[in-house]
């Protein structure tokens, strides 16, 4: 049990009279946090980070059936008041009743509030006759019966009514007279006692000579209760507020009323202990001043209170008060202040107001347990009234861990990240924290450690795939040391995350079956709906209608689903192409088909399925495609039922005792088919063995060092009334990841992964219906190889129109030749060896191929490029010789012949060539022949020079006579004409 010690100290004070207002000093304290400051004063309370509270105090609520009012409620736990604190008389109903001053009282208290029986009545208190109230003095024999320090009770007259009255300390006593009579000296007392905390009774002094029955209703300097209301505590005399307590959400809720001592000084100790040690923890509670601002005249006396937390029991020595922090007992025992504030003055309010304040410390090394102190740091009086709510000691770190959600690309890779974050203040350098995340399932606390304690917090992270999430939650922990990870006490939380609150976004499309329409194809209304799954709004979807543009539809919380009317003219097909949120791009790309269907559909041509079926078992049934169908309804008799498929063109049947027949109804928006099989027949009995295994592709494979293997298809003829080929093979076979689609173990094709190293195996399977099965048909295999293609011949280059031959592997059963380009076979594209013709392209490549097929039905091919590539020059021989003649003969040539290998006639051509030098009476002609090919070879030139000699003087003749002519006449010549 935490015990709890209140001590008072005492004072003189002047007395006030009953219907005056008693206050006594007391203060709460606020626990204020921002980031690492502890402030003082009244403040708003601000965010903070605690751990799980090691105490707490909230003085509960008055028990149901109880009055709220009047009910006292227990704080907990026996403790001693070490408090000094005064009685004085109530004022009795009748003349006559007197106080007694020679004697001492006894104090009785009242058991009629509602308490357990057990604790009803106080008698372990001492009278203590320590000072006199005004003087300080000590009471001795001739003080108690000086009437100067007493009070005086009288009756006095007003009018026609007598009444009651006070007056003193320090005023004699009147005399009687017309207007007073039954005066009588009373005294007032010091208290010492123990009584249950928490508890605060009505009580009354009495004496041995007399006996005033009046109840005193306020409560005392050093009087504490638990109450909902304060001013019923103080005797309902309107001074002190009301309520309410400060607890959320309390109803009827109490709080710790107090009216504390009249003299400063210790009045609060208790021992806390299970702390962390190295760890930060935190003292806060709620108070409020109870005193109205209308009471004391408006001069009540405001609350002040000062903390102390020590690191073991300093003592009660009032000079404690002034150690500082760091400092040690003034009683030489060692107790160090580890940590202490001050509220300050707190002056009263006009309505009940709670403030906090806080005293935050770090718990030595090797240390468990601390003292907590609180002194009142100025005298009692007029005021000083308290009430106290909602006390806590808590594991404290100066700062809030968090998390943040970093979505780096999780859209894309499924993972988030959760980074741990100080969302306020700072990390102390000389606290070495530890931060450790952890995961439980929703709606548990069994939390479990995800990794180890991360001592650098820019590594306090995790990644976290949001497929695996759901249904979980995840927080950080953070302590002073890994230690203290063990102790609740000792580590503070973040709020939790919500592994639900992330989901990967998509979407899901469903369209109109399908619409009648028109012959002419008038357009007719359909629906397409877009489904949602997710939890971030908005969402919007992107669509296409027959591959068209691309729109979108944004979609508001917290619709999970949108419709849209479309008008359609044919077969429509509507794709959704995204799913797009505020964190998410998720490509779908669904393509939905809308049927515009023209008339009813056409009529199903048969019914397949095992005939005879075995009676009591479950057989699948189908029924082809119908052109315009766009469900299937299926309709049994007798004791035959529908299992499963219904709608669809394939229905697994349970099959009755007697043969019937089944009928298939075919529908669409525009009408309906139906159409009845023939009977199906009932058996008890298994279906018949099967025939026989064959590879309908044949049993191919390459060379048997090839590594891997080669599927190989396998089929058994269909046996009546069969509804599973249980297939069976030997080791190393495997059936083939390449299964084609619709045959399989249970249906009559299968296809198997033969190593290519296996010479021969055996393949099993038997036939099963709902009666059972056959016995095992076996077949064994031996493999066959793939033979190898080649091809011999001519492989450089190829003049055009030559005959050339190639030949393929000997020993074949079938050879299949083929050419390709601008070549030729001119000869029998069957056998082994092939002619082939280049063609008439002088620069070419054409690919020639065979196919060859050996006895086991194995074949291959292969191919070869020939290269048509003319590059033979002509030649040119048997051209004229040099010569000379002379003038005036005429020159002739003699054109040379040409002669190509690959080109029968290639073009001859010349070029001639005189030289300079005619005015020397000879020149030379050279003329040079070249030949050409069809496909642009030219040969090397030839030449042919004559020398033409001109050794012939030119005659004269024709020119004129002589003539003699006299001046002034002018001669005239005749010219004469030249020939050579």
């Amino acid at each position: 049990m935490i015990t709890s010690i209140l001590q008072r100290s005492h004072s003189a004070m002047a007395m006030c009279m009953v219907n005056n207002v008693k206050r006594s000093s007391f203060a709460g304290f606020l626990l204020f946090i921002v980031f690492s400051m502890v402030l003082t004063g009244r403040q708003t309370l601000h965010a903070q980070t605690y751990g799980l509270p090691l105490f707490t105090e909230n003085f509960g609520t008055v028990p149901t059936g109880q009055d709220a009012n009047n009910y006292r409620g227990e704080i907990t736990g026996r403790g001693t008041i070490g408090n000094t604190f005064w009685f004085w008389p109530a004022s009795c109903p009748a003349a006559g009743q007197r106080w007694l001053t020679l004697t001492t009282p006894t104090l009785e208290v009242s058991n009629d509030l509602t308490l357990p029986v057990s604790e009803q009545g106080i008698t372990e208190w001492t009278f203590v006759q320590v000072t006199e109230l005004l003087t300080g003095l000590p009471y001795n024999t001739g003080n108690i019966n000086n009437p100067n320090n007493s009070w005086c009770l009288y009756e006095h007259k007003s009018g026609t009514t007598w009444s009651w009255t006070w007056s003193g300390p320090n005023t004699a006593c009147p005399s009687t007279s017309t207007s007073i009579r039954n005066v009588s000296g009373v005294r007032w007392y010091n208290i010492y006692g123990t009584w249950k905390l928490g508890h605060w009774e009505r009580y009354h002094l009495r004496y041995d000579a007399g006996t005033c029955t009046a109840w005193h209703n306020g409560m005392d300097d050093g009087g504490y209760a638990l109450s909902t209301n304060p001013d019923y505590v103080h005797g309902l005399d309107g001074a002190w507020h009301v309520g309410p307590d400060h607890t959320p959400g309390d109803v009827n809720g109490m709080m710790l009323v107090v009216n504390a001592a009249l003299i400063k000084g210790l009045f609060y100790k208790r021992e806390i202990t299970g702390l962390c040690y190295g760890a930060q923890f935190e003292y806060k509670s709620y108070y409020a001043n109870v005193l109205k601002q209308s009471s004391c005249g408006g001069n009540g006396i405001d609350i002040n209170i000062r903390y102390e937390i020590w690191d073991q029991d300093p003592g009660n020595d009032e000079a404690n008060s002034g150690v500082a922090v760091g400092g040690y007992s003034v009683n030489g025992n060692g107790a160090k202040l580890l940590s202490q504030t001050n509220t300050g003055n707190i002056p009263e309010s006009a309505t009940l107001t709670w403030a906090a304040t806080s005293l935050i410390f770090t718990v030595p090394q090797n240390q468990d347990k601390v003292f907590i102190i609180l002194r009142n740091n100025g005298n009692g009086g007029c005021g000083n009234d308290l009430a106290i709510d909602d006390i806590t000691f808590s594991p404290y770190i100066p700062f809030t861990v968090g998390y943040e959600r970093i979505a780096t690309d999780y859209c894309n890779t499924g993972l988030i990240r959760l980074k741990g974050t100080i969302t306020s203040g700072s990390i102390p350098a000389s606290i070495p924290y530890v931060f450790q995340w952890q995961e439980a399932i929703q709606g548990t606390t069994n939390w479990v450690n995800i990794g180890s304690p991360v001592t650098d917090f820019n590594n306090a992270y995790i990644d976290l795939n949001i497929g695996s999430i759901g249904n979980k939650i995840y927080r950080i922990i953070s302590a002073a040391s890994i230690g203290n990870f063990n102790n609740s006490n000792c580590y503070v939380a973040s709020t939790s995350f919500s592994g639900n609150s992330i989901v990967l976004p998509t979407g899901s499309l469903s369209v109109t079956a399908d619409v009648c329409g028109t012959a002419a194809y008038t357009p007719v209304a359909a629906t397409f709906t877009v489904n949602y799954q997710g939890n971030i709004f908005p969402w919007t979807y992107f669509y296409k209608i027959n591959g068209g543009a691309t729109q979108s539809q944004v979609v508001n919380s917290p619709n999970v689903s949108n419709t849209k009317t479309i008008y359609i003219t044919g077969n429509t097909t509507v794709s959704l192409v995204k799913i797009s949120t505020s964190d998410c791009d998720v490509v779908i790309n669904s393509d939905k088909l809308i049927t515009y269907s023209i008339g009813n559909p056409g009529t199903p041509i048969q019914i397949t399925g095992p005939n005879p079926a075995c009676i009591g078992s479950e057989a699948d049934f189908s029924v082809p495609e119908v052109q315009g169908a766009i469900t299937y309804t299926w309709v049994v008799s007798g004791d035959w039922q529908i299992i499963s498929g219904q709608g669809t063109r394939f229905a697994r049947l349970k099959i009755g005792n007697t043969p019937i027949t089944v009928t298939i109804n075919t529908s669409n928006a525009c009408g309906n088919n139906t159409w009845t099989s023939v009977q199906f027949l009932t058996t008890n009995l298994p279906p018949a063995a099967p025939t026989n295994i064959t590879t309908p592709n044949g049993l191919c494979f390459p060379s048997i060092t090839t590594p891997g293997s080669t599927d190989i298809l396998f089929e058994v003829a269909e046996v009546p009334g069969t509804q599973n080929y249980i297939w069976e093979w030997d080791s190393p076979l495997i059936i083939s990841p390449a299964q084609i689609s619709g045959s399989g173990q249970y249906l009559q094709r299968i296809v198997l992964s033969v190593p290519n190293s296996v010479t021969s195996f055996n393949v099993r399977v038997k036939t099963q219906n709902g009666c059972g099965y056959s016995a095992i048909k076996e077949v064994s295999f031996a493999t066959h190889r793939i033979p190898v293609c080649s091809i011999s011949g001519a492989n450089g280059p190829v003049c055009l129109s030559s005959l050339h031959s190639y030949s393929a592997l000997d020993g074949m059963t079938a050879y299949t030749w083929s050419i390709s380009g601008n070549g030729t076979l001119t000869g029998p594209s069957g056998g082994q060896t092939v002619s082939v013709t280049a063609g008439t392209n002088c620069n070419q490549s054409f690919l020639l191929s065979v196919t060859i097929l050996n006895e086991f039905g194995c074949s291959s091919n292969c191919s070869t490029t020939v290269n048509v590539n003319d590059l033979i020059i002509p030649v040119l021989s048997g051209q004229g010789a040099a010569s000379n003649i002379s003038c005036p003969a005429i020159p002739a040539f003699t054109a040379p012949t040409a002669a190509d290998a690959c080109d029968a006639a290639p073009v001859i051509s010349h070029t001639d060539a005189t030289t300079a030098g005619l005015c020397a009476g000879t020149y030379t002609i050279t003329r040079t022949w070249k030949a050409t090919d069809a496909c642009g070879n030219v040969s090397l030139p030839v030449s042919q020079a004559i020398t033409v000699q001109d050794i012939t003087l030119p005659v004269l003749s024709g020119q004129g006579a002589a003539l003699t002519i006299s001046c002034p006449a002018i001669p005239e010549f005749t010219a004469p004409t030249a020939a050579d």
